[in-house]
């Protein structure tokens, strides 16, 4: 029996290989990385392989349940593959034992190992017997609904989880979001703040003109550096632009400090 660390890469190809080896190393490689190097995942041009696997597919979609035959590449499918009903993803393998199971030892062992090599990479897989199928069907289809039940509970706890953790995370980003737009204001809000208190307050007893400290350039650097209080200013705001203040409404900066300090950065 080969190891179930078997990965495609320890599969040799060389221009002597044979399409078999070649498929095998495809369907492991897939299996692997959930990415195809030829052909699609779904291959429902190749129909059924037995009616037997029809049968069973066709049970399962009056039973509302999604199903996708053949899911594979090359010469290695599964039979049928159960997809979860609030996704894309994969529930359950089935496989079915048809005419190619029972025709000979080989076609059995290498059952076996695809069997093996699926459930060591994280698949799940069912699989029902034809004899039991049609000597005690009631009884194999609740077994089958029963598992499929199972798995897809736990998948859709999983889902749950993160959609939970999702919108969690969505809400606080909302509160964060608003808790910064009650603490902070936008450049343009700031400047109709700066603008108010000058034409409203400033201007009743001081003449604008570009000594006056929230003169069109002094605005505009008061906007750009936002000076928090008298050492940003002096930090942000050059000498030659201080000194051309009229001092009178040096008084004033408080208030600006005030309007900047609740502006966005």
């Amino acid at each position: 029996m080969l190891p179930n660390c078997l990965k495609s890469d320890d599969i040799l190809i060389s221009e002597n290989s044979s399409k078999g080896v070649r498929d095998f190393r495809a369907f492991l490689k897939y299996l692997e990385t959930k990415k195809l190097i030829h052909e699609p995942i779904l291959n429902m041009d190749k129909g059924f392989d037995s009616p037997f696997e029809e049968s069973v597919y066709q049970l399962l979609d009056d039973s509302g349940v999604k199903t996708v035959p053949q899911v594979g590449v090359a010469g290695y499918f599964i039979d049928l593959a159960v997809i979860s009903k609030n996704s894309n993803d994969f529930l359950l393998g089935i496989e079915c034992d048809g005419a190619k199971y029972h025709s000979s030892k080989s076609a059995r062992d290498r059952d076996r190992l695809k069997q093996d090599v699926l459930e060591n990479l994280g698949w799940v897989i069912y699989r029902i017997w034809s004899v039991d199928w049609y000597k005690n069907r009631e009884h194999e289809i609740k077994k089958l609904l029963f598992e499929i039940g199972k798995l897809q509970k736990n998948h859709d706890d999983k889902f749950n989880k993160i959609d939970s953790e999702t919108k969690k995370f969505f809400i606080e980003d909302q509160k964060l979001k608003q808790v910064q737009e009650k603490l902070f204001v936008s450049d343009l809000t700031t400047k109709d703040k700066l603008i108010k208190l000058r034409d409203r307050t400033i201007s009743k007893g001081h003449k604008i003109d570009k000594t006056s400290i929230l003169s069109p350039l002094m605005l505009d650097q008061f906007l750009q550096k936002k000076p928090r209080d008298m050492d940003d200013f002096r930090e942000k705001i050059s000498l030659e632009l201080r000194e051309n203040i009229n001092r009178e409404e040096i008084r004033f900066l408080g208030d600006i400090f005030e309007i900047l300090e609740m502006a966005d950065e």
